[in-house]
């Protein structure tokens, strides 16, 4: 039971932090919408400047 305590309290931490990431996201690379998504813009590279 409380290895089941254990991991239940991990996965609990791990879903804050990453909500919390998401939340704090650096907007220069993500384009939040106004449904709370996010999506990732890939940076511009050698072979597509256009």
């Amino acid at each position: 039971m409380k290895a089941f305590v254990t991991g239940t309290a991990l996965v609990a931490l791990g879903a804050v932090l990453t909500y919390t990431a998401l939340l704090s996201f650096d907007q220069s690379t993500a384009e939040r919408y106004q449904d709370g998504s996010v999506v990732l813009l890939d940076h511009a590279t050698s072979w597509d400047t256009d």
